[in-house]
């Protein structure tokens, strides 16, 4: 067997534990980088794994939820700081050995273990002062950030921390209601996509002066009807394509936007398993090779098709009428 084909028994979920025990012994790092990554790896082959010479399988055993805790603990202290970034995104890492990796001399080490929710929460509160934004932001959108954190946070001079605070699920709501009003685009545009964001928030964001925040609303899973029917008929064509991928966007919205003059916003509405039969039966016609491909493309709805493919024949046709303009 070739290389490459070993490669990929190595990294398929289906191949047999006794398999991979073999093929973690082949001479080519490839396949036994495979190994490493491969969750259905046994536990003996990932911990000798977690000493091979090439680096990048010991990363690969990092990064691996089935490596046991005590092997996770030994990577931590790799010389490679790929290799403890790797142990510091794992969620399975133990919260000690986060901890340790919180502090590492790397940022970018230091940033992994402060995204990841398994780092304890007074860690992650002792270290939001650190010097890198980057690593701040880490802590800002980490779930398990503690609220007074995450309130000190929202008031960060850097504009990307602020933002990784507003798309936070755990930030408090008179928090959020706070940051929608910032100067900066890009933090309004993370409150936008925030699912726990308030709805009254929600609502006035609707009418943000920024194209970006407004597409970033439409596709909320949490915007209400209301304002997704008036986002899909927002004069920027990419709100319209927002709205149009929206799963909770009404049928009859759908509808309206398959027939959008602008090929981005049909192509939403193709890509969507909310979108009706009827309405797809139309963009499977679409002008567009985008669009008719993405049609094509959608699961869901062809699934519909083929349901009522013994049904009595009815139009599916929709009316071509209220055509929406493109910006």
């Amino acid at each position: 067997m070739n290389e490459y084909k070993q490669a990929k028994a190595a990294s398929d979920p289906h191949t047999s534990p006794d398999r991979l025990a073999e093929l973690a012994k082949d001479e080519s790092e490839y396949v036994r980088r495979a190994v490493a990554g491969n969750e259905r790896a046994p536990q003996k082959v990932l911990t000798r794994l977690a000493k091979d010479k090439d680096w990048r399988a010991r990363c690969g055993v990092g990064k691996n939820p089935s490596t046991p805790p005590s092997v996770l603990v030994g990577l931590a202290k790799d010389e490679i700081w790929l290799v403890r970034e790797a142990v510091g995104e794992n969620l399975f890492t133990p919260p000690e050995t986060l901890a340790q990796l919180a502090h590492d001399k790397d940022e970018d080490v230091r940033r992994a273990a402060r995204w990841n929710p398994s780092t304890p929460p007074d860690t992650l509160a002792k270290l939001a002062n650190d010097e890198s934004w980057r690593v701040r932001g880490g802590v800002g959108g980490n779930p398990s950030t503690p609220t007074k954190t995450l309130v000190r946070l929202a008031t960060d001079a850097n504009r990307y921390v602020r933002w990784a605070v507003a798309t936070n699920e755990s930030t408090p709501s008179n928090v959020l209601a706070r940051l929608a009003k910032d100067e900066k685009e890009l933090v309004r545009q993370g409150i936008a996509q925030n699912p726990t964001t308030p709805s009254q928030v929600l609502v006035w964001l609707a009418n943000d002066d920024s194209q970006w925040v407004r597409r970033a609303l439409a596709e909320n899973p949490s915007v209400s009807i209301e304002v997704l029917t008036q986002l899909a008929g927002d004069k920027n064509y990419w709100v319209r394509r927002g709205a149009s991928s929206n799963l909770h966007t009404p049928p009859d919205i759908l509808a309206k936007l398959a027939k959008d003059k602008n090929r981005f916003v049909r192509s939403g509405v193709a890509r969507n398993p909310a979108t009706p039969s009827n309405v797809f039966a139309r963009l499977a016609r679409d002008k567009d090779e985008d669009v008719r491909k993405a049609s094509k493309e959608n699961p869901h709805v062809f699934a519909d098709l083929n349901q009522e493919a013994n049904a009595p024949m009815v139009s599916t046709i929709v009316p071509a009428s209220n055509t929406m303009e493109i910006s």
